[in-house]
């Protein structure tokens, strides 16, 4: 399972709070870490905790099935499975 440089998230997490998007697309969600950030920092630090208070759409794609595991739909909104 692919993994990302651990010193660039503040600076990506910065970024990311001030695109503001409204919806992110993870390719290859691997652990899920830029999912659960996105949510976390776009709709958690903004007091929209529970599914139905979500503004942010996060989806990712994953080719790999034993990467995704049971914690992820948690944070995602959708995963597609395999290639698009």
């Amino acid at each position: 399972m692919g993994t990302s440089n651990w010193q660039n998230l503040s600076y990506c997490v910065a970024l990311i709070r001030q695109a503001a998007p409204s919806s992110v697309l993870d390719i290859g969600i691997g652990f899920g870490r830029w999912g659960m950030l996105c949510r976390e920092f776009l709709d958690v630090w903004q007091g929209r905790v529970f599914r139905e208070q979500w503004q942010t759409r996060i989806e990712g794609v994953e080719v790999f099935p034993k990467n995704v595991d049971d914690y992820h739909p948690y944070f995602y909104n959708h995963i597609y499975w395999g290639c698009l």
